[in-house]
């Protein structure tokens, strides 16, 4: 992706294919956690641990970087632009570029930020099952808790 970020490494074609991926990966991020950020903004002002101020702020920093860079990438698109009827100057260049280094160190931080999370998550997709012993009258099985009846999922078997 880093080789992507670069045209001239990567060629242009790749660079705007991997932008477009990345900003619907994006939104996609933002609508999946949008519960998290509203609720985190509407607390904003009351007292909040210090990490999910910081959280918040460098969201809102990333999410400001990220629009910037998707926006000027498009308008320094020349058939895009033309399209529009606009013209590209060296300003959309200098903002596409600046945004977008901007987004990386954003973005970085975010994931430090998430470390804990991702790492818990990680586990967790990972981790054995717990199983139970199932007990009817014609057979003695072990299954996973989770096929349990739904009335039966309290036990502790």
């Amino acid at each position: 992706m880093i080789v992507a970020a670069n045209p001239v490494i990567s060629g242009i074609t790749l660079h705007e294919w991997v932008g477009g991926i990345v900003g619907v990966l994006f939104v996609l991020h933002m609508v999946l956690n949008w519960g998290w950020v509203w609720t985190t903004l509407m607390r904003f002002l009351r007292r909040i641990r210090m990490t999910s101020r910081l959280n918040l702020a460098v969201d809102v920093a990333l999410f400001v970087s990220a629009v910037a860079v998707t926006l000027s990438g498009v308008l320094v698109i020349p058939g895009f632009a033309s399209y529009l009827g606009l013209t590209i100057t060296p300003v959309w260049f200098t903002l596409h570029l600046a945004s977008s280094n901007l987004t990386i160190i954003f973005l970085i931080v975010h994931t430090v930020l998430h470390t804990d999370w991702i790492f818990k998550t990680i586990r967790e997709a990972f981790a054995p099952r717990p199983q139970v012993w199932l007990r009817t009258d014609h057979e003695v099985r072990r299954i996973p808790r989770s096929q349990l009846p739904a009335n039966n999922r309290h036990l502790r078997l």
